[in-house]
């Protein structure tokens, strides 16, 4: 006898249950993924699309996780319905959406049955972690690697890091002091600017990969830093993990 999708969607929620008893939560993710919402009822398609994006906020697949929000939120039949929007607002805040993470926690606070009082401390402190000044300011890695490519050791100052900016430049300066030293001294023109040459330009171009680096890491520590606040600000309201 043929399954419905109905039946074969409570089977394939019972499997992804089990991967995460099992503590496996990347299965568990891949296990909702094959489910096909065609001819779902709405409260079965809706705890589909919650669970997915709970699994997929777990395994860090924090794009995935706005996906099935965006179309819970779309196919929802009850608008009021709060429970995805703290989830919504931990998932955008890692993708650093950060004004539609406070959108949704809006939504979330106007609909929530709470006191006046609390309602306000709430608003008060979002408005502070939220705040624009708040943000995390970014360096550009593409203007680091123009920094470097000018003047080796300046992308990495740029991006905040002053004893690697040091190293890079004084490692190119060897590259330039060695074949100065071989063609000066040592009288070996070409075996000197050679030498120098290969070492300043492996420097060189070794600096401007690391500048790019640099950036990118300043900028995933001070985002990961400010999303840690929110993060727990969040989850004391009410955590849907």
């Amino acid at each position: 006898m043929a399954q419905t999708n109905t039946e074969r969607t409570k089977a394939l929620i019972s499997k992804a249950d089990c991967y995460v008893r099992l503590r496996d939560l990347d299965e568990a993710r891949k296990t909702m993924m094959r489910v096909n919402h065609f001819g779902l009822s709405d409260s079965l398609s809706e705890r589909v699309r919650y669970q997915t994006a709970l699994y997929s906020y777990l395994c860090q697949e924090f794009e995935q996780c706005n996906s099935q929000l965006l179309q819970l939120e779309q196919h929802s039949s009850e608008r009021t319905n709060n429970e995805y929007l703290l989830l919504y607002a931990l998932s955008l805040n890692e993708t650093r959406e950060w004004t539609m993470a406070r959108e949704k926690l809006n939504t979330w606070l106007k609909n929530a049955p709470l006191d006046s009082i609390r309602h306000d401390s709430i608003w008060d402190a979002a408005d502070r972690f939220y705040k624009l000044s708040k943000q995390p300011r970014y360096v550009d890695p593409e203007r680091a690697k123009f920094f470097s490519s000018i003047v080796p050791g300046t992308g990495q100052l740029y991006a905040g890091y002053l004893f690697e900016s040091a190293f890079s430049a004084t490692m190119v300066l060897v590259g330039v002091g060695a074949a100065a030293y071989g063609v000066l001294i040592l009288k070996y023109y070409v075996t000197g600017l050679m030498t120098g040459f290969v070492i300043s330009q492996q420097f060189y171009t070794s600096g401007i990969r690391r500048a790019d680096f640099l950036a990118q890491k300043r900028n995933f520590k001070a985002a990961r830093k400010y999303n840690d606040k929110l993060k727990n600000f969040i989850l004391d309201l009410g955590s849907p993990l």
